[in-house]
Order: C-alpha cells, then structure tokens, then sequence
C-alpha cells in the first residue's frame, strides 16, 4: 500500500489498493511505526479494495474507519480449472474418507486445531487427511501429528504446483478449513468449485460465502470437540454431505466466477481513474522521516513471514 501511495505521488495518477488478511488483521496493531503506515493508506488511497464484509468491519474496528472508505469485492475461481470429479457422485466417501487441508500451514489456519480434532475423529470413523502446503509451522505440524499418534492417518505432502491444486481437490472428499480468520479464502471457493463439502470455522472472511446448514458447515473457532463432531456428522450423513456440494458449486457459478467479479473490477477502477492522488498520507508517514523513530521491536520486522 505505502509503495502505491509513493508511486501514484510520484507519476500523478490515481491508485488502487487491495487489503489482504495480513494487513487488517495484525498490521498496524503490532507497533507504531505500522500503525501509522496503514492509517496513511486507509486514509489516503483513491480506493480500498477489500475481499469480505465481515473482514471489512474487522479493519473499521481496528483503525476507526468509515466503511464506506471500502469497496467489498470478493475473490473468483475459473470453474474449469477447479470442477468436481465427474467419475464419482457427490457427497461419495471411500474407506478411508480423505480429507483435505490445503494451504498455508500456520497455526492461526488452525492446522493445530484440526490434528487434535483428528484424535476425536479416528476413534468413530476410518479417515485419512492429506495436509498440503507449507508454512511457518509445517515441523511442529508433523511433530504433533507423531505425538498424538496420527503418522499413519495423515500424509503432510509439502509444496503444491498450482497447475496441480486442482486435482488435488478432485482426489478429495471432505475440505477442512478452521483457520482463525481470513481477508476472503481462495481456498474454501477452490473447494466449492470442486464439488467438496466444507468445514470451516465460524470466523471473519469465512462466514461470507459459507452459511451453517446451507452450503458448508461451520464450528465454532479454537474449539476441538465442536470442529470434531462437525466432522463427524458430515462423515455420516451422505444426503447432507451432497446437499452441502450441491449449493456450493451454484453458489460458485453465480456470485464468484471470474466474468462478473472482473467486471465489477474493472469499472470500479474505471471511477477512479479521473482523480488525483491524495498526498495527505505524507503528514501521518513519511518513510524518509519515519526511520529515525521505527519501533525495532516489532515482531514482523523479524519474522515478516508470519505475516
């Protein structure tokens, strides 16, 4: 955001920033010095693009902002690339169940959260959960599997080609995702295109385009047993299960496909390409002045990978 501001300064032409999960959640509520750096972008840029509702109200809070300072534009999917298995039916489950975390392996995704749930599950039904992805917690990910004595039920498969995710997906039968929050999930809209059942947990940036009952299943976040006996009640129930991929892969066709969120894009830049840039940002965060008193202790100055 701050390297946009410089530039639309420096050329004269309007600028576009988009909020991620990162920047809202955690950014600026670490240390002065990223405080005062994003209220010079929710302030100053010619338009905030933001991918959920409930992520949008969660900034608002954080940096006392209007909301209308924010245009709410959610993620797409080529529906394509990700589509169901057209060899098995809906809702299907093989013996084992496969299920699937896909992702960023951290545990504020609530990777840790779901091997303890896993524990729960293994004793009520055969399953096995493939993890893929990498991430800041991917070793202690292993390490508690092997400590909880899930080695033999869980297959931590590394780094995945995106031209692979797809069948990745396609190979699966139940999505997980318990992640703590999210600026929107690209994840969860993947699993929806692929015709998956979804469990996620109730949390900001999910609640957006999963609903209880209707197209996913939510539990509640940071809760073991409640994202286990979701898991449970989803491994019994075949009609819900189909029901769940049903609404899922519609919902995907109407609201997220690529055709209308670009559109949606496109003439929202359009509206801005008149404007000058505002260049108020350099009175609340000069980057030339700024390092003289930048807070050293931040933590994401050393660890910007937790971000």
């Amino acid at each position: 955001g701050m390297a946009a501001l410089k530039i639309s300064s420096m050329l004269g032409i309007p600028n576009v920033v988009s909020i991620q999960g990162g920047d809202g959640h955690w950014v600026g509520l670490c240390c002065s010095t990223h405080k005062s750096a994003m209220l010079a972008v929710l302030n100053h840029a010619n338009l905030l693009i933001i991918g959920s509702s409930s992520f949008a109200d969660e900034v608002c809070k954080n940096h006392n902002l209007d909301k209308e300072r924010l245009l709410i534009i959610p993620g797409a999917i080529n529906s394509d690339d990700f589509r169901p298995n057209r060899s098995v039916q809906l809702g299907e489950l093989s013996n084992p169940a496969k299920l699937l975390y896909h992702g960023r392996v951290d545990r504020r995704k609530g990777i840790f959260d779901l091997l303890e749930a896993l524990q729960l599950v293994k004793e009520s039904w055969p399953i096995k959960l493939v993890v893929s992805g990498i991430g800041p917690d991917l070793e202690e990910s292993i390490d508690l599997a092997n400590k909880l004595k899930l080695s033999h039920l869980v297959e931590f498969t590394g780094k995945a080609r995106y031209s692979d995710v797809p069948e990745i997906y396609r190979e699966s039968e139940i999505f997980l995702s318990p992640t703590w929050s999210e600026g929107f999930s690209n994840t969860i809209l993947e699993a929806m295109s692929s015709g998956i059942p979804i469990i996620a947990a109730n949390s900001v940036g999910v609640v957006d385009c999963i609903r209880h009952m209707e197209n996913g299943l939510l539990h509640e976040p940071h809760n073991i047993e409640d994202l286990a006996d979701k898991i449970i009640l989803l491994l019994k129930n075949h009609a819900l299960r189909k029901k769940l991929a049903s609404a899922a892969i519609s919902e995907v066709n109407a609201k997220y496909n690529w055709k209308t969120v670009s559109l949606l894009l496109t003439k929202s830049i359009e509206k801005v390409l008149p404007k000058n840039p505002d260049d108020g940002w350099e009175k609340i965060y000069n980057p030339l002045t700024q390092l003289e008193n930048a807070d050293l202790g931040c933590k994401f100055r050393y660890e910007p990978h937790l971000l």
